[in-house]
């Protein structure tokens, strides 16, 4: 098991970048739909935007503008709660997604811009039956653990992700069990798109629990859950 897995778990595998950004920004977007209020709720940290107007912008599937909504920046953080008449629903076979473009603006120039896609469904059981949606459905998964030998280290193109979830597809599958590790934020970006059900194992895998795992899992999980949470797939 273990040389089959070293690689993916080994630490940095590709270049590593810090960007410092010497204007107005954003930054910790949380952004959680609920299809029983029909309703978007986002939150977002603002740095250095003091005067200036956060406007948020709602788009349909088709990329219809429904909605903006604007309010001027007198704190570190913004809430924008955002209604949605009869939302378009999110499934493998019709994955619908909306976009919240978040723009800092100072009159009508654009300062930092952030654009986020977003879907509506609901998930969960009854007994032993899930249902999506409020429909019974068969959940059939593959596994995947980040396993690229051609490239080493997990982290395929895009062409070869979106393959890769047409091909499960086409076998008959509409789930991938994420095995131990967090593929790069583009993989979750295209299961959105491409209508396919994500299981995020989180990763840990019979560790020695010291004093200091038991005190930073929890902080990696926060970090990780921070920054998968809004992807409906």
């Amino acid at each position: 098991f273990l040389p089959d897995v070293s690689i993916p778990f080994g630490g940095i595998w590709q270049s590593a970048r810090l960007i410092a950004v010497d204007g107005p920004c954003l930054s910790d977007i949380s952004l959680l739909s609920d299809v029983n209020s029909s309703s978007v709720q986002l939150k977002v940290e603002v740095h250095r935007a003091a005067g200036l107007t956060a406007v948020i912008r709602l788009l349909t599937p088709d990329g219809q503008e429904i909605q903006t909504s604007q309010s001027a920046v007198e704190a570190d953080s913004l809430e924008f709660n955002l209604k949605v008449a009869d939302p378009d629903l999110w499934s493998p076979d019709h994955p619908a997604l909306y976009a919240i473009i978040i723009e800092l603006r100072s009159g009508e120039m654009v300062k930092a811009l952030v654009k986020r896609r977003f879907g509506f469904r609901t998930l969960m059981h009854t007994g032993d039956r899930v249902l999506l949606n409020g429909t019974s459905v068969c959940l059939r998964g593959v596994l995947n653990w980040g396993w690229y030998p051609e490239i080493l280290c997990p982290n395929p193109d895009e062409s070869t992700i979106r393959d890769e979830f047409r091909r499960v597809r086409d076998l008959g599958y509409n789930l991938i069990k994420l095995c131990l590790y967090v593929p790069a934020p583009r993989y979750f970006e295209m299961a959105d798109e491409e209508g396919m059900l994500l299981w995020l194992e989180l990763p840990m895998w019979l560790p020695d629990v010291t004093p200091r795992l038991r005190q930073q899992a929890p902080v990696e999980y926060r970090d990780i859950l921070a920054t998968v949470h809004m992807h409906t797939s």
